[in-house]
């Protein structure tokens, strides 16, 4: 004897039989529960269509989103109201030089302050917001998906999400971010959607909006603060 133990065929068998549940149960988060992806973007996309208040943080990796004269966003945070109300403060970048600036857009008028004097309001004439940057049209985006699948469940900021993963052309992204998507390039999108109330609590677009784009940019858009009570004024 070589003084080895052999193991019960029998606990063979039942760690082959985890090993096929666990593959069975796969697609990535944490978690293998199943969920018809496909209804899950549907519903969240109808759910957010509804909502007439949010808050949102958009970031980027490797890069930003084009959005007035030779602005270069690479972060804003601030509010939406529907039908086409913003007020965001945004981080952006011009010709190397990094900048602060708030902006805030009202239906046909927007305004946004002096890079070099945060007090100074001065209005964009003849440019309405949503040639800016328009949060109220991503369910737009989420309506053109393709190729969508279930990639699990995760946790975000407290909220048990669903997990999807889908991809779409660039094209569909001129709804939300008009100056810097056009269509030919195809891009992965990520969404998590909350299990209990179909709010879409994160969106990741990975990959570039137009040629001139970097192949690693990454999009984050976070969404909270649905419906909360949110005044957009003309700036004094």
């Amino acid at each position: 004897m070589n003084g080895r133990r052999v193991l019960p065929a029998w606990l063979f068998l039942l760690a082959a039989l985890a090993a096929l549940a666990a593959a069975a149960c796969g697609g990535g988060g944490n978690g293998g529960e199943e969920f018809d992806a496909e209804q899950v973007v549907r519903d969240a996309a109808d759910r957010l269509e509804g909502v007439q208040s949010f808050h949102f943080l958009l970031t980027h990796q490797e890069g930003g989103t084009r959005i007035i004269q030779d602005l270069l966003m690479t972060r804003a945070e601030g509010d939406v109201v529907r039908p086409a109300r913003l007020r965001a403060d945004v981080e952006a970048d011009a010709a190397g030089q990094k900048l602060r600036l708030s902006v805030i857009g009202i239906d046909e008028r927007t305004w946004i302050t002096n890079p070099f004097n945060p007090s100074q309001w001065q209005p964009l004439e003849g440019t309405d917001v949503r040639d800016v940057l328009d949060l109220a049209a991503v369910p737009e985006v989420m309506r053109a998906v393709q190729d969508v699948e279930a990639n699990g469940t995760e946790r975000v900021n407290g909220t048990e999400c669903y997990r999807v993963r889908a991809r779409v052309d660039s094209g569909a992204l001129a709804a939300v971010v008009p100056r810097a998507a056009s269509p030919g390039q195809t891009v992965t999108v990520e969404l998590w959607v909350g299990r209990d109330d179909a709010l879409v609590r994160r969106l990741v677009v990975r990959g570039p909006l137009n040629p001139d784009e970097d192949e690693g940019i990454e999009r984050r858009l976070d969404l909270s603060g649905f419906d909360a009570p949110v005044t957009v004024q003309p700036p004094l």
